[in-house]
């Protein structure tokens, strides 16, 4: 319903408008001037008449926002009935939620914000907003509240206080919880804990005395920084797995009989020739990894001669003096070691490689009986590494990548390859080997490489091999391309059955 257009008899028109307009640039008054009077004595009322319908037009407007604003709402809902993500069983949704969680890790680049969403677990509580069935399915499944990381250090420089900042952990961990809480309170959940992972030093151990002897699930423990002396992981009955970022002197009383897997992160600052000394304390560890930074290491230091039953080894290191690797590989002796990794740190430059202190190794530790498998990445030369094969006889997985991310040398050549060819009548080179991985530039002939292929699908090694699997991956750096002549030939012998064969670019290895 349409009302009729609102106005005013008294309204002026142009003429008298612009009558008026030349009266006021003059001081002459007008013949007549009952009009002016008129209009003085009844524009009050007029006025009011209005506002009154300005008031009344507001009314209407807000009116109609608020109809407009139901309508859509409705419209809304009728939509959100109908979407699919309804229709989702409540297990599936918890599945989401964690799927679509942030991965929190603690390291010098966390900012405050970042500290206070994951203690406060910001991401879960939005997500319980959306609605009373969304609020219901966050804050009623345990998993999605089961992981917490937190720095404390960054308490003091949050926007929010540390008793805000202890009560959304308290919030977090017991959800609607009404007690203070203290950072105790981690320790009381202490028999929930299986993978931990502290980032602090031995002042934070104080606010975990109540997790001692209450760590029944705890599998895994990855701790940083100075804990020398803290015995609250002494008893852990069910931890096997150690990764350790610090002073080797400053790692707390563990568990060692019963740990299988030990990781070892040392930087630069640190005293390298201590670190194998956690070998001798984990003397039943099977897997160790070494990421240790060599580049200030005085090549005379004092290094602990360790002998280990370990079976898997990796040695990631950043390294600048050939004497440095030769003085740590003399300091082991590894007696039942399986498999031997030799590699850069992450992101890092090839370490260098000694030949001779490796041979002494092999010889020491009696690796002709045991080493099944070498993976190197390092900065050496084809004849380095077919010095090495001989001594290695039991090698079934041979895995090498040429060091030419910053262009020092290539492994992978024709002469690393000419030795691996089997030629009838001779004595084989690693003849167990089952298993060939290499990541390189293409510095060899491809027509080389399929005769080495074929030489291990000799029916000589059928007897002392299992299928043959080969792994081809090529560098950024890569000089050509591997010709589809080579791929063809590989391929017919995937389809025959004799070979397994994966290929590409080395940024897609998984």
């Amino acid at each position: 319903m349409y009302r009729d257009a609102f106005s005013s008899a008294l309204l002026p028109n142009t003429a008298q408008i612009s009558q008026l307009h030349n009266l006021l640039r003059s001081n002459a008054l007008p013949p007549e001037t009952s009009s002016l009077q008129r209009m003085i004595s009844a524009s009050p009322a007029e006025l009011e008449r209005y506002d009154s319908e300005i008031e009344r037009l507001h009314k209407e407007l807000d009116r109609l926002k608020s109809e407009r604003h139901t309508l859509a709402s409705y419209a809304k809902g009728c939509r959100s009935v109908l979407a699919p993500i309804r229709r989702l069983p409540t297990e599936l949704l918890a599945e989401i939620f964690e799927m679509c969680s942030p991965t929190y890790t603690i390291s010098d680049q966390t900012t405050t914000r970042e500290e206070v969403d994951r203690v406060s677990k910001r991401h879960l509580r939005q997500l319980a907003q959306v609605s009373s069935f969304w609020y219901n399915i966050a804050m009623g499944t345990p998993k999605l509240w089961s992981t917490i990381v937190l720095d404390t250090a960054l308490w003091n420089r949050c926007i929010l206080s540390a008793k805000t900042l202890f009560s959304l952990l308290e919030s977090s961990l017991k959800l609607g919880g009404n007690h203070p809480l203290t950072i105790e309170l981690l320790s009381q959940h202490a028999w929930r804990w299986e993978d931990v992972y502290f980032w602090s030093d031995i002042d934070s151990s104080r606010y975990l005395t109540s997790a001692k002897g209450n760590l029944d699930r705890l599998e895994k423990l990855y701790i940083s920084a100075e804990w020398r002396g803290v015995d609250i992981f002494r008893l852990a009955p069910l931890l096997t797995e150690i990764i350790f970022c610090g002073k080797v002197e400053n790692v707390p009383h563990l568990p060692w009989p019963q740990i299988q897997t030990l990781t070892y992160i040392g930087e630069a600052y640190m005293v390298p020739f201590l670190s194998f000394s956690l070998l001798v304390k984990a003397h039943n560890v099977a897997t160790a990894l070494f990421d240790i930074d060599l580049r200030n290491a005085q090549f005379d230091a004092p290094w602990q001669l360790v002998s280990s039953n370990v079976q898997f080894i990796t040695f990631e290191l950043a390294v600048h003096d050939l004497r440095v690797v030769g003085r740590m590989f003399d300091s082991l002796t590894l007696p039942h070691l399986k498999s031997f990794n030799f590699t850069p740190r992450p992101d890092g430059r090839p370490p260098l490689w000694s030949t001779e202190s490796f041979l002494s190794l092999a010889e020491r530790s009696s690796f002709q009986h045991n080493l099944t498998r070498l993976e190197i990445d390092a900065t050496a030369t084809d004849e380095d590494l077919l010095r090495c094969l001989p001594v290695l006889p039991q090698l079934e997985e041979l895995v090498i990548s040429d060091s030419t991310s910053h262009g020092e040398n290539i492994l992978i050549t024709d002469t690393l390859l000419q030795g691996l060819v089997y030629k009838s009548g001779s004595t084989p080179l690693i003849p167990r080997l089952d298993f060939l991985c290499l990541t390189f530039v293409l510095g060899f002939n491809d027509s080389l490489f399929v005769e080495v292929v074929n030489s291990r699908l000799d029916d000589y090694f059928n007897g002392l091999a299992a299928a043959f699997e080969v792994h081809l991956w090529w560098l950024p750096a890569c000089r050509r391309e591997a010709s589809s002549q080579m791929l063809a030939q590989l391929l017919s012998l995937v389809s025959a059955g004799d070979l397994a064969f994966k290929s590409g670019p080395a940024s897609s290895i998984s």
